[in-house]
């Protein structure tokens, strides 16, 4: 298999490492998403051994180990194209499937995702990182880019498996690769502490807070473990919602609730619909872009 298997039809995304392009297969016209790595400018710690000896990038070796999970991304397949120089991930496409982009969702409407959505996405969200968690894995990177919804059906997939890492080490090297930090706990972002399902409590807050305001909790970052979230003045977010913020927005990780907790949470069990109309302040960060990855040193 190589990548003349494939045509090209537009490019998503373009990293100094990856290149994400959408494509379908020439052999059946299957549309999919192609992510590939350039051999030579990835680093040893992006690899892991497959069980034929072969290197192959992390996030392949993770999406094998989700493909069992509803809630993830799948991977088609995986290749190495000798001639090009490149792994390749062959992953389905969930635009053609009927999902939108999360964060494509904050950015093209000019209205606010009302509670009870955000509560299904949450829930949604909740329930497959528990089914992560329980094969050994954080994603290590939740944030509105990295999750596509299906309305209508009220379904979630999670993307973008590159930063993920085992709870417990076992087969993958210990790293630290980096983080967003809009989205990253104090205790990742400065004190540089291995992911946690703790820590992905916080990243869940964080999401949710973007949902729910349409800027992020945080105007510094590096500042979350002395300040308060940056709730709008006059806010009509309910009781609920904004209790289920506050503790994932716990300083100390190790007294934020777990997932088990955060799944009965009135917030999530209760997805009646509540109304929300907040209006934006004039001095709040809004989200015209969303935030480059900052890589760990």
């Amino acid at each position: 298999m190589s990548l003349a298997s494939y045509s090209i039809v537009e490019a998503i995304a373009h990293g100094d490492t990856t290149t994400v392009v959408r494509a379908y297969r020439k052999s059946d016209s299957k549309k999919c998403v192609l992510k590939y790595y350039d051999v030579q400018k990835n680093k040893s710690d992006m690899f892991v051994l497959s069980k034929s000896g072969q290197p192959m990038p992390i996030e392949a070796y993770i999406l094998l180990k989700t493909k069992e999970v509803q809630g993830c991304v799948r991977m088609l397949e995986f290749f190495e194209d000798e001639q090009m120089q490149k792994f390749v991930i062959v992953l389905e496409d969930l635009h053609s499937q009927g999902f939108t982009n999360l964060a494509s969702e904050l950015l093209s409407d000019e209205e606010y995702i009302d509670e009870s959505a955000v509560s299904w996405i949450m829930r949604e969200t909740i329930h497959t990182l528990r089914e992560l968690h329980d094969l050994n894995i954080v994603h290590c990177d939740i944030k509105p880019d990295n999750i596509f919804i299906k309305k209508d059906e009220r379904k979630v997939k999670l993307i973008d498996f590159n930063f993920s890492m085992e709870l417990i080490p076992a087969e993958l090297p210990q790293r630290n690769i980096g983080c967003t930090p809009e989205y990253a706990p104090p205790e990742v972002l400065l004190l540089k502490r291995p992911w946690t399902t703790a820590s992905e409590v916080w990243s869940l807050g964080s999401t949710a807070f973007v949902l729910l305001y349409k800027y992020f909790p945080f105007a510094d970052p590096y500042t979350s473990h002395r300040r308060t979230p940056n709730y709008p003045e006059n806010d009509c977010l309910s009781y609920k919602a904004r209790d289920f913020l506050m503790l994932c927005f716990h300083r100390k990780p190790e007294c934020r609730p777990n997932f088990s907790r955060l799944s009965n949470h009135p917030f999530i069990v209760d997805t009646t619909r509540r109304p929300h109309g907040r209006l934006l302040s004039s001095s709040k960060a809004s989200l015209v872009t969303f935030p480059a990855i900052v890589k760990a040193s």
